[in-house]
């Protein structure tokens, strides 16, 4: 086949390069992109990886390639050194300073010569992740032309380079860095959820080529056989089912085997070629090139990508000279590729060389491999990768290289990668279990949120004298118990270690803090002893508050805040106690377990606090992105989209709720239910029922028994009071009631079950026990003073006695305290029944006023029901408006994101408004992009027109 594969990759290939082309058109322009090849082995993602390299070189962009095996998949940052470290440790002392500078510090120990020796453990995954983003941005600002990083096989990436490729996609607004990437998707793929991740970006570009017509395929058939034969053409293509890489290798091997192009015995032949056939075809053409060429190739698989010639030789068994002349005739005959190192034309090629190999050679070869690489130096990372496919063999050095490895992992922020050095470092020596080593990989284990760390975490606590370690290692063991939902069982273990610690110990603060997350209000315990003893503490800390006395510990200010906020408690404590918790550090080391800021924004949500709950969920959600965390990235998207459901930008809500749903329904047990509760709501608000309940059925999923599934039951009622099911709403109502009684929770502000209790009961014509509930929830409300809740109550208890003495007044009072809340979709709900009140009482200009209110309001949450419903109240008015044209847009775009919308319309870069307004420039694109798609727009370039025409575009204000 030779060199022709590279046209065959790119046969009828002009749709998926004129994408790639137009990203790399608008890198010169400074606008970034990233675009996704997907598809099975061999249909050409290669070869338009390449063109894409080839046509950035020619727009003198800066080209940067890397590719992912499945031998490195356990090393953190892997791919991530590849893709950057020959131009880092190529640069020159000065230049190499400058693109290390600053932010990007963090990753300096990723591109040294030994990057296992110089990391110091001390970086976490989020500060290389970010450090990494920095480069990039410094590469950006020293090429003109733009950056072009490609990465093919990220299936096979090690899981910290895809967290680093998926945070660099955040920010390709205004830089010109197009990240161009390669999926194959026949593989057993680990990294699933991460690259779903990146294809589900709104800004990613998803190519995938499909197979080969009959036409290119007689196109290829006439080009290497010289024939014309529809027979043979259909013959071809039927095997491969159109695979670009498979129809080159059946002809290169029909070729090979010097069959007559025409006759009926080479069409017969081809149908027995089926494609695994043809993959061991390459091994037959590799055997008629001579041992010497089997050697070379060996030694280029086992050793894998980006191979050093010496090092290949060396494994061959071949002096440098006389492995020159093998590997060019293997490049000649188009199986290795030709560059500066050595590395397989096509992955397949590899895997069939591999497959070639007996289970004996290939174990010796990557034995030797190992010494060979140890004997040259290099990092311990790239010899614990061959000591992987090694048996173990009792040798205390290789030991010693795993460990080494693993630290290095673990120091560079890829915790996942240290796991199975760690475990292959047990099994070297039998029956040692080396305490040093066990203790090891339980904290790499507890890191990377592997379920097998908990046992491993108790098995490690008796071989740990130290009490400061023995005690990491308790809380280490708590938060994967909480995180799986085994509620008591990690506050025993909390309890424990708080118990280790005298109390004028600092820490002692923040052990109690999770012991009373874990153990205490709303933590779904069922044990009655820790409940009862939490609770107790709890409450003492809340009386510390009250009396000025509260110790200085934000953990606990979060606890105490989350416990008020869910019993009622008022509106200003509780906001108080979050402003001190949040004032100073980053959020997620804020105890417990990185978990404040949903617990912190859960609390201001229950009382209506919603400026400062959505700067938290802001915040929170640059460092889940930079950690590529599951879980982190799952609560950040439910915190994001609670404050926009209550918010009452619904289409907003529902879609990070959908994200939220994705990402939490695999990883995040306790939010799960949360996410699609919230889902369900909101499209039920939007007026979607069907897709609400959808999002029920998703949730009703989760264990009936668990605590959060109360969350999903009261949704479920107030779905069913939507469509008219008012026996069920009921039901259900007291069933989430139930569920909190269960858990020894008395009454929780995000879960008012009394609203739908009474609406349902009133309408079933049981007035008593509506009233009753309406009046228990406006007196619950009214101690709280949060605004929302209060106006929902307000008008619960009006609509329960329609007509009666206090109605009017009731809903004037609504009004006037929705009117002091962020709640959009509250005051649009308190105007139309204030007005639809006034229009029954007669007053009729006042009723149009307020309802055209509720109508502006209605129509900018995107809440349909209720704007058709004002609408027809209007109508009947003699009013007539238009319906769905969104009069407001600029109703829910908060503070935050008018500022920095404000800023972009005035031409500062994203990294000027970061510094202007001190957040980081992930917050920044955050806000930017929710405020393009607020605003209706897609660009940059339209934000002044779509300010100013809303009045927004005020440029002293933006200024300052």
């Amino acid at each position: 086949m030779g060199r022709s594969g590279d046209l065959v990759g790119l046969l009828e290939r002009t749709t998926e390069s004129a994408a790639i082309d137009a990203l790399l058109g608008s890198a010169g322009d400074g606008a970034g992109g990233i675009v996704l090849l997907r598809g099975p082995a061999g249909v050409g993602k290669t070869a338009l990886l390449q063109a894409a390299r080839e046509a950035g070189r020619s727009r003198g962009m800066l080209v940067l390639s890397a590719r992912g095996a499945d031998f490195e998949q356990d090393f953190a940052f892997g791919t991530a050194r590849q893709l950057f470290g020959r131009l880092v440790n190529s640069s020159d002392p000065e230049t190499r300073a400058r693109l290390l500078a600053g932010p990007a510090a963090p990753c300096r120990s990723l591109f040294s010569p030994d990057a296992s020796r110089e990391a110091s453990g001390e970086e976490s995954p989020a500060a290389v992740v970010e450090g990494i983003a920095w480069l990039v941005d410094h590469l950006s600002s020293a090429h003109p032309h733009g950056v072009l990083l490609a990465v093919d096989d990220i299936q096979s990436c090690d899981r910290a380079s895809l967290r680093a490729l998926a945070r660099l996609a955040l920010g390709l607004e205004d830089v010109g860095v197009v990240i161009a990437l390669a999926h194959r998707l026949d593989s057993n793929d680990r990294n699933e959820d991460l690259i779903s991740w990146l294809a589900a970006d709104p800004r990613a570009k998803v190519v995938e080529p499909p197979p080969l017509s009959a036409g290119a395929v007689g196109q290829l058939v006439r080009s290497h056989l010289g024939s014309t034969s529809t027979e043979l053409t259909a013959a071809c293509r039927d095997i491969t089912g159109g695979n670009p890489f498979l129809v080159g290798e059946l002809l290169a091997a029909l070729r090979s085997e010097g069959l007559p192009a025409d006759a009926a015995g080479t069409i017969d032949r081809v149908r027995e070629l089926v494609p695994d056939a043809v993959l061991r075809s390459v091994t037959a053409r590799l055997s008629r090139l001579g041992k010497l060429a089997g050697r070379i190739a060996h030694a280029v698989a086992v050793l894998g990508p980006d191979a050093l010639l010496d090092d290949v030789a060396a494994l061959a068994g071949l002096p440098p000279g006389d492995a020159v002349a093998v590997v060019m005739t293997l490049v000649d005959e188009g199986l290795l590729a030709d560059g500066e190192t050595l590395a397989f034309r096509h992955q397949l090629l590899a895997a069939a060389v591999e497959r070639d190999m007996t289970p004996v050679l290939r174990t010796q070869l990557h034995s030797d491999a190992a010494t060979l690489l140890r004997s040259r130096g290099a990092p311990d990372e790239r010899v614990a990768a061959h000591l992987l496919a090694v048996p173990p063999r009792g040798d205390a050095e290789v030991v010693a290289v795993l460990r080494r490895a693993a630290a290095a992992a673990m120091g560079a922020g890829g915790p996942d990668g240290a796991v199975p050095l760690l475990r292959r470092a047990l099994l070297e020596v039998p029956g040692d279990d080396d305490p040093a080593v066990v203790l090891e990989l339980a904290r790499a284990e507890a890191a990377a949120g592997d379920p097998a760390a908990r046992d491993r975490l108790q098995q490690a606590l008796p071989l740990v004298s130290d009490p400061r370690e023995r005690i990491q290692l308790m809380r280490d063991l708590t938060r994967l118990q909480f995180m799986n939902e085994h509620h008591a069982a990690a506050a025993r273990v909390a309890r424990q270690a708080w118990q280790l610690v005298p109390d004028d110990d600092p820490l002692s603060l923040d052990l109690l803090a999770e012991y009373i997350a874990t153990g205490g209000y709303g933590s779904g315990t069922i044990d009655t002893a820790i409940r009862s003893e939490t609770e107790e503490l709890a409450s003492r800390l809340a009386q510390k508050y009250f009396a000025g006395e509260m110790p200085p510990s934000p953990g606990l200010a979060v606890q105490v805040a989350n416990m008020l906020a869910g019993m009622r408690g008022r509106r200003a404590d509780v906001r108080r106690l979050i402003e001190t918790a949040v004032s100073d550090g980053p959020l997620d080391a804020i105890p417990p377990f990185g978990l404040a800021p949903i617990w912190a924004t859960l609390a201001l949500v229950a009382v209506d606090c919603l400026d400062l709950a959505g700067d938290i969920a802001t915040r929170a959600r640059p460092a889940a992105e930079a950690r590529r965390s599951i879980h982190a990235l799952g609560t950040a998207a439910f915190s994001s989209a609670i404050v926009s459901l209550e918010r009452g930008a619904l289409e907003q809500a529902e879609r990070e709720c959908a994200r939220a749903v994705e990402l939490t329904q695999s990883a995040v047990p306790a939010t799960f239910p949360w996410s699609a509760g919230i889902l369900a709501s909101a499209r039920r608000l939007r007026g979607d029922l069907e897709g609400a309940r959808r999002a029920i059925q998703l949730g009703e999923r989760t264990d009936p028994d668990g605590y959060t599934f109360g969350i999903v039951v009261h949704h479920r009622s107030l779905l069913a009071l939507a469509e008219g099911d008012d026996e069920q709403a009921l039901a259900d109502a007291y069933a989430a009631r139930d569920r909190l009684a269960h858990y020894g929770i008395a009454d929780y502000a995000l879960m008012p079950w009394r609203l739908p209790a009474a609406a349902a009961a009133h309408r079933l014509g049981r007035q008593d026990e509506a009233l009753e509930l309406a009046d228990q929830e406006l007196a619950l409300a009214r101690r709280a003073g949060a605004p929302r809740s209060l106006a929902a109550a307000l008008l619960c208890r009006a609509s329960t006695d329609p007509g009666g003495p206090d109605e009017l007044d009731l809903l004037e009072e609504a009004v006037a305290v929705a009117a002091t809340s962020d709640a959009l979709l509250a005051r649009a709900q308190a105007a139309y029944h204030w007005g639809a009140g006034l229009h029954r009482a007669g007053a009729t200009g006042r009723a149009v006023e307020e309802l055209k209110d509720a109508h502006r309001l209605a129509v900018t949450c995107g809440a349909d029901p209720l704007a058709d419903q004002v609408r027809r109240a209007l109508r009947s008015l003699g009013v007539r408006t238009r319906k769905a044209a969104r009069s407001s847009r600029d109703g829910a775009l908060s503070r935050s994101e008018r500022r920095s919308a404000a800023l972009a319309a005035l031409g500062h870069s994203n990294r000027e408004i970061a510094a202007r307004l001190h957040l980081t420039i992930s917050t920044v694109e955050y806000h930017l992009t929710h405020a393009y798609r607020k605003l209706d727009i897609t660009s940059r370039a339209e934000l002044p027109g779509a300010l100013r025409s809303l009045g927004l575009l005020d440029e002293p204000e933006a200024a300052s």
